[in-house]
């Protein structure tokens, strides 16, 4: 089944639709502009060695589905609490120490960059053809960087060793849907991959290019969005079997897949896992109103802790107690623009980090749950603004030439 039939899988493909055409829009007015200015062009950096692994065969594993019960606990909206803003944004220097990739523009191809989150040692990493709207992602242990790259052929899972400076093809013959999610231990990455039978399974692959399994292997669902559980042991993704979409839980091997929504979600996708492994947030609702929902793995404890009429989309847990405790980052348009808020996971302490006229998405946690990297639109094109968890310290990361977009915060 070709994705491109299918339903939306969230909001979140609704809102990339807008930020395309936005980014496109711009992208045309700026070469205008610098067409009718004459100004100089600068010729774009040399991309790095392209090594390719050859990855093993595909060996399917088990099926077999044990749907689940949850009772589902409503909890009170509650009202955001608007943190005021400066007037004037700051240049970069808040912070803590740390790196953050994004894709941009800037030079001309789209790319991946790397920057100090002072705002110093901006480097080109990876030079593509298209821009894929997939954040890249980082390996546990920040010495390597996945992205999918549609520079020669197709869509395929490629892994950047900074140390070396060259970047590696795990993946020939998929056309690889998602971003990659890397195992807790940093040897294995899951990804969603288009088949020539089906519209996508999840799939694990070493980090070396070996060991390529499918996980999912459902002739007749679609599937997407894999999550690790922190322990390293099971997979939590998404998956469309032609009505709507539920969340299933697999073992790392491929056995006991378990749905985890069916038939108490309306629209589940986007899981993702609390810290210590007890709770998967995920984004319920589909159209114009969505909310972020709560279950545990055993299927048990269904909790709307956004609860808003809004559409609220991608609930990211905070990487571990912040000062403000446990917390949930996602976006909302409950102000008619896509703005970032937090919440506890029982629902209070609900937050607005930002409420300006820009649209904001994209958002992710530092490593030390202090700080929040997002995209913002601007004006003169995409941004990546930098934020306080508690509301505080809006700075400017990286801006204008180009759109800036897609912070990933290296561990």
């Amino acid at each position: 089944m070709n994705p491109a039939l299918l339903p939306r899988p969230s909001s979140v493909a609704r809102r990339t639709e807008q930020y395309q055409g936005r980014i496109t829009l711009l992208l045309f007015c700026l070469i205008a502009l610098a067409l009718s200015c004459s100004l100089p062009q600068g010729g774009p950096a040399t991309p790095p060695l392209i090594l390719l692994a050859s990855p093993t065969a595909v060996q399917p594993s088990a099926t077999g589905l044990s749907p689940s019960v949850p009772t589902l606990t409503e909890l009170p909206p509650a009202a955001p609490t608007a943190t005021p803003l400066p007037t004037e944004i700051s240049e970069p220097g808040i912070g803590h120490p740390g790196q953050i990739a994004f894709w941009s523009n800037r030079d001309g191809p789209w790319g991946i960059y790397l920057i100090d989150i002072d705002g110093s040692n901006l480097t080109s990493l990876v030079r593509e053809a298209t821009y894929n709207f997939l954040p890249p992602s980082w390996s546990p242990d920040g010495t390597r960087l996945a992205y999918i790259s549609t520079f020669a052929s197709g869509s395929n899972l490629m892994v950047l060793d900074l140390a070396a400076g060259s970047a590696a093809q795990l993946t020939q013959g998929l056309r690889v849907l998602d971003s990659p999610a890397w195992s807790p231990d940093g040897s294995r990455l899951a990804f969603a991959a288009e088949t020539q039978s089906d519209g996508g399974e999840i799939f694990t692959i070493h980090a070396d290019g070996s060991g390529l399994v499918d996980l999912s292997n459902g002739p007749d669902t679609t599937d997407w969005r894999p999550a690790w559980s922190p322990d390293g042991s099971r997979i939590v993704y998404q998956t469309f079997a032609g009505v709507e979409w539920d969340l299933r839980l697999i073992e790392a091997d491929g056995s006991d897949p378990v749905n985890l929504t069916d038939g108490v979600a309306v629209w589940a996708t986007d899981p993702s896992w609390s810290p210590d492994g007890t709770r998967i947030a995920f984004h319920n609702g589909s159209g114009e109103q969505g909310e972020i929902f709560l279950i545990s793995p055993e299927g048990t404890g269904l909790t709307n802790v956004s609860n808003h009429p809004a559409d609220d989309s991608v609930g990211v847990w905070s990487p571990g107690a912040t000062a403000l405790g446990d917390l949930l980052l996602f976006y909302s348009d409950r102000t008619g623009n896509d703005d970032l808020y937090t919440v506890r996971p029982d629902g209070s302490g609900l937050q607005a980090l930002i409420t300006r006229l820009e649209m904001d998405w994209a958002p992710a946690w530092s490593p030390d749950g202090l700080q929040i990297a997002y995209t913002t639109m601007l004006i003169d094109g995409a941004d990546i603004f930098l934020i306080d968890a508690g509301g505080q310290n809006r700075v400017a990361l990286v801006q204008f030439p180009g759109n800036d977009t897609y912070p990933a915060w290296r561990p």
